[in-house]
């Protein structure tokens, strides 16, 4: 279907619109030479970030490769300290072990301490001479408050420092029975009231 225009409209439409005319060889050649010319540069900074591609990812594999190196070696550090951390708390269960097991066998001493001193008397005021026998001066305080104390009843007998430099050393008799010990003092108390030498 055809549509109908003015003489006038058609001559607008067909003054407006020509039809290129075709540029020449030479200038066509010369703009294509002028756009080389602009584009020769981009072809260098291509090379450029190529390169700079290149070396971003050679870095990026040396920096991995660092940073794994890194985590293996702080890996193993903290599986060395973790192994440390056991030895060190299962060192501290025996140790705990230990200390309870001193305890109790520091208790156990005390107590045989104590009971092996429940045989022991102490004579205070005895003068100490040169070359002096413990055994007769025993001997003698036992004739004193008529109590004889065969040696065979004694199972050690010593002089122990005093706490006041100045004092005589008292005399420690360890008797091999309680009983032995406790009928000495028994008789000791009773004659009390007379002098020992």
């Amino acid at each position: 279907m055809e549509t109908y225009k003015c003489g006038a409209c058609y001559e607008t439409i067909s003054e407006g619109v020509q039809s290129p005319k075709p540029e020449s060889e030479p200038t066509i050649l010369s703009e294509i030479r002028a756009l080389s010319e602009k584009l020769a540069p981009l072809e260098g900074l291509k090379d450029e970030i190529l390169a700079m591609k290149s070396e971003f990812a050679d870095l990026k594999s040396s920096l991995s490769k660092e940073f794994n190196d890194a985590v293996k070696e702080f890996s193993v550090k903290i599986i060395n300290m973790e192994q440390r951390i056991v030895l060190v708390e299962n060192m501290q269960d025996q140790v705990n072990q230990l200390q309870s097991r001193l305890e109790k066998l520091e208790e156990e001493s005390d107590k045989q301490d104590q009971w092996s001193r429940m045989s022991n008397v102490e004579i205070k005021g005895v003068p100490q001479g040169k070359n002096e026998n413990l055994f007769d001066i025993l001997s003698k305080i036992g004739a004193k408050i008529k109590y004889n104390v065969p040696k065979t009843q004694i199972n050690f007998i010593t002089r122990v420092p005093s706490p006041q430099k100045d004092r005589v050393k008292p005399i420690i008799v360890s008797f091999c029975n309680r009983y032995v010990k406790e009928d000495f003092v028994a008789v000791a108390r009773l004659e009390s009231k007379t002098t020992l030498y």
